[in-house]
């Protein structure tokens, strides 16, 4: 990964990325995602605090690991309903590297683990329909640990996953997730077996952090190094725009917004991702519904 750290002397822009490849003599798969920068916006625009920035962080991640199939105008969306503690997540990806996060409520309860009880539903679409629909239980688990959960019983393909979330004073310095994935043993292509895949990579469960983020530096992973084949910018976007307001209040019809600012005086609209306030007052109306 490419990223760059902010130091005293030098402060650069974090770069988001997230990297395919392989590993371990072509044998296993690997994606890599460092959400740090975008996560630290999501983080601002909901104002959240620690225990609910930590668990949306986790969450993108998630995400993200699961967008690597999507391509062309196809967009990733997961959701995550937690019943304990109660909480909600809307993740927005598409093809590009584009990402937006919904995460309620800004205020949790710190708690003693970052455990949740809920559902992940993974949408995958596009403009014209839904291609995809997967459904993973969460029960008394981090995030992580249900997807790996998931990944290895709904996938059939023997998976590692590893997330990490580091905090400096107040805020967000490191995101990161890895996830392994044994390719299927086979005649035709490398492949390992399941006893070499976890003796070569079991590591990654209890390794220590400052380990992770040394071996992540060094592109290298439980001792084997990791060669990237592709690889994307990852960034915050939102398709929310003053055109998309006046359009919705368009729709609406010029007589019940008249009635709406009689008895607020304004028409307010927020955006549910990045918490912009859109406003519009009589002289918007009128703008919008011009007499002939």
């Amino acid at each position: 990964m490419n990223n760059t750290v902010p130091t005293e002397d030098k402060k650069q822009q974090q770069v988001d990325q997230f990297q395919q490849g392989l590993t371990m003599d072509a044998k296993v798969r690997y994606l890599l995602v460092d959400a740090t920068g975008l996560i630290q916006t999501a983080i601002e625009k909901h104002e959240l605090s620690t225990q609910s920035a930590t668990l949306c962080a986790e969450g993108v991640l998630a995400s993200i690991l699961m967008s690597s199939q999507i391509k062309g105008e196809e967009r990733l969306t997961v959701q995550l309903e937690s019943t304990s503690p109660t909480c909600r997540m809307l993740c927005d990806i598409n093809s590009e590297g584009g990402v937006r996060v919904k995460w309620i409520p800004a205020n949790l309860e710190e708690q003693s683990n970052h455990n949740l009880t809920g559902v992940l539903v993974t949408i995958k679409h596009n403009r014209e329909r839904e291609l995809y629909r997967g459904v993973t239980e969460i029960n008394d688990e981090s995030i992580t640990s249900a997807l790996a959960h998931h990944l290895n019983q709904s996938s059939q393909i023997d998976c590692l996953l590893r997330t990490s979330i580091h905090f400096k004073q107040g805020r967000l310095d490191k995101a990161i997730g890895i996830l392994l994935e044994k390719y299927p043993e086979s005649d035709e292509n490398p492949s390992a077996t399941k006893e070499e895949f976890l003796s070569d990579y079991d590591s990654l469960r209890t390794m220590g952090e400052s380990d992770f983020h040394l071996q992540i530096s060094k592109n290298t992973m439980c001792g084997h190094p990791l060669f990237s084949l592709e690889s994307k910018d990852l960034h915050w976007f939102c398709s929310c725009s003053d055109e998309r307001i006046d359009t919705m209040l368009m729709s609406i019809g010029k007589e019940e917004l008249l009635v709406i600012l009689e008895e607020m005086q304004a028409i307010e609209t927020r955006c549910e991702y990045c918490n912009t306030l859109y406003h519009r007052d009589h002289s918007d109306v009128e703008r919008l519904f011009p007499t002939a």
